[in-house]
């Protein structure tokens, strides 16, 4: 089973110092993408995204009950504060999963059931849909979560299967307006890939 999008609860639960950076333009060869990085978020080094998908990997193993295995290659990852602009690939063998939406859903229903165990006093809600980034159809999952003293925590998940690659695109944050510009940032991005 492929769990890509737990990449949320990681940043969530961490945060870690920050070097300057710009805005910036983004080119993935791989999948033939263009971004554009919102100024104000500071780039992080693929070994600190890996640490936290350890973090994460750990959290999420408790939640299932089993041990996991991280199939995912960092492409990216900025941040300011606990605000977190990430992206990840990893392999996907269509062979092993009968219907790529059915388990990009199971990912998501296990990723809200970590959150709702990590954060016991905290309200929770979900919602799926598909979107489009140019003329491409991602998949998106959005978790609000309601804690305690008024703070708000969104997580936004973009994921989509290139061939035998998911590039999976996440955001989370309690800075709505950071929020708003990660998410647009995406959804402005390009695809040369039909």
């Amino acid at each position: 089973m492929k769990f890509s999008l737990f990449t949320f609860l990681i940043f969530c639960l961490c945060s870690c110092t920050t070097a300057p950076s710009d805005k910036r333009v983004f080119e993935f060869e791989e999948f033939k993408w263009t971004i554009t990085i919102p100024q104000g978020l500071k780039s992080k080094s693929d070994e600190v995204w890996k640490d936290r998908q350890q973090d994460g990997m750990k959290i999420l193993e408790q939640t299932v009950g089993e041990e996991l295995v991280d199939q995912t290659h960092p492409i990216f990852m900025y941040q300011k504060g606990v605000n977190t602009f990430d992206s990840n690939w990893q392999s996907y063998d269509s062979s092993e999963i009968s219907s790529y939406v059915e388990d990009h859903k199971y990912v998501n229903q296990l990723l809200f059931e970590t959150f709702e165990d990590q954060m016991p006093k905290a309200s929770l809600d979900s919602t799926y849909s598909q979107q489009r980034v140019g003329d491409l159809v991602f998949h998106r999952n959005d978790i609000f979560i309601e804690m305690p003293q008024d703070l708000n925590l969104y997580t936004v998940g973009f994921s989509r299967l290139f061939g035998t690659r998911e590039l999976t695109v996440n955001m989370v944050y309690i800075d709505e307006h950071i929020g708003e510009q990660m998410i647009d940032a995406f959804l402005e991005s390009s695809f040369e890939i039909k």
